[in-house]
C-alpha cells in the first residue's frame, strides 16, 4: 500500500469516525431534550388534572352540601324519622334536585340504607306500600 493510500484510508476514517461521533451526540442531546421536555408536559398535565379534579370535586360537595340545606330537603328527612312515614310520595324528588343542582346522579337514602328517590335511575327500586 502507498502512503497516499494509508493517508487517504486514515483521513476517511477519521473523518467517519467524527461524523458517527457527533452524529451520536447530537442524537443524544436531542432524545435528553424531547424526553425532559415531555416529562415537563407530562407534569404539567397531571397536576392541571388534579386541579380540575379536586376543584370538581369542591363543586360537587358545595352542591350536596346546598341540597342538605335546602328546606325540602330538611321537610323530607322531618317527614321520614316519623313513625309510619311514607316514603313513596318523595320518589320522583331527586330528578328535580338533581336538575336544579345540575348534577347526573343523585340519590336520596334514607338512614337505614333503604333508596328513597333516584335521579338517574328512578325504576330501579320498587315502592312498598304497607296496608
Amino acid at each position: 500500500m502507498s502512503f497516499r493510500t494509508k493517508l487517504l484510508a486514515l483521513f476517511t476514517l477519521t473523518i467517519v469516525t467524527a461524523v458517527t461521533l457527533v452524529a451520536w451526540g447530537v442524537s443524544a442531546y436531542t432524545r435528553r431534550a424531547f424526553e425532559l421536555f415531555d416529562h415537563q408536559r407530562t407534569d404539567a398535565l397531571v397536576a392541571q388534572f388534579r386541579r380540575e379534579y379536586a376543584q370538581r370535586g369542591e363543586e360537587v360537595a358545595h352542591r350536596v352540601q346546598g341540597i342538605a340545606d335546602a328546606e325540602a330537603t330538611i321537610r323530607m328527612a322531618i317527614d321520614l324519622s316519623r313513625p309510619q312515614a311514607d316514603a313513596s310520595q318523595y320518589y320522583n324528588d331527586a330528578r328535580g334536585i338533581a336538575q336544579s343542582q345540575q348534577l347526573d346522579f343523585l340519590d336520596i337514602v334514607a338512614d337505614n340504607g333503604t333508596l328513597i328517590s333516584s335521579a338517574e335511575w328512578p325504576a330501579r327500586f320498587v315502592i312498598r306500600t304497607t296496608g
